[in-house]
C-alpha cells in the first residue's frame, strides 16, 4: 500500500494550494462589504482534511474515499453550472475589465483540472484498494481489528 504514499502527499499539496487560493482570491478579488468568500473557502478544507487523513492512516480513513470523489464531483459540477449561468456577464465584465475576470477564470480552469485529477487519483487509489481486498480473500467492507472491525 506504501507505493500509493505519493499519490497521497500529492493530494494533500493540491488541497492545500487549492484552500489558499480560494481563500486569497475571495479576499483580495471580491468587492468590500461583499458575499465573504472565505467562508465558501472555510467549508472547502474538509478536502483538506480528507487528504491529511488519508496520508496519516490509510486503512482507517479510506472510507472517506468515495465521500472524497463525490465531494469534487459536486464541486465540478457547480463550478461548471456557474460558468454557464454567468457566461454572459462573464463576457460583459470582460469587456469593461478584462484582468481581473481573466484572473478568476483562469484560476479556475486550475482547479477544474486539479479536481479532475485529484477525483481521478482518488478513484484509482479506491479501485486499487478493493482489487487488493478482492485479491486477499477479503469480503468487500471488511474491516481488521485495526480498523475498528471485530
Amino acid at each position: 500500500m506504501e507505493v500509493s504514499r505519493p499519490l497521497r502527499v500529492i493530494l494533500l499539496v493540491y488541497e492545500i494550494i487549492r484552500l489558499f487560493f480560494l481563500t486569497a482570491l475571495g479576499v483580495f478579488l471580491a468587492p468590500p462589504l461583499s458575499f465573504p468568500w472565505p467562508v465558501y473557502a472555510v467549508s472547502n478544507s474538509f478536502f483538506l482534511l480528507i487528504a491529511l487523513f488519508l496520508l496519516a492512516r490509510l486503512p482507517v480513513y479510506r472510507a472517506y474515499l468515495p465521500l472524497y470523489v463525490a465531494g469534487k464531483a459536486a464541486a465540478l459540477a457547480a463550478s461548471l453550472g456557474w460558468c454557464f449561468f454567468a457566461g454572459n456577464d462573464i463576457a460583459a465584465l470582460v469587456i469593461i475589465n478584462p484582468q481581473p475576470v481573466l484572473i478568476t477564470l483562469g484560476t479556475l480552469g486550475l482547479f477544474l483540472l486539479g479536481d479532475i485529477l485529484s477525483a481521478s487519483g482518488a478513484l484509482w487509489l479506491y479501485t486499487r484498494l478493493r482489487e487488493a481486498d478482492a485479491d486477499a480473500g477479503a469480503p468487500a467492507g471488511f474491516k481488521t481489528p485495526e480498523e475498528g472491525g471485530l
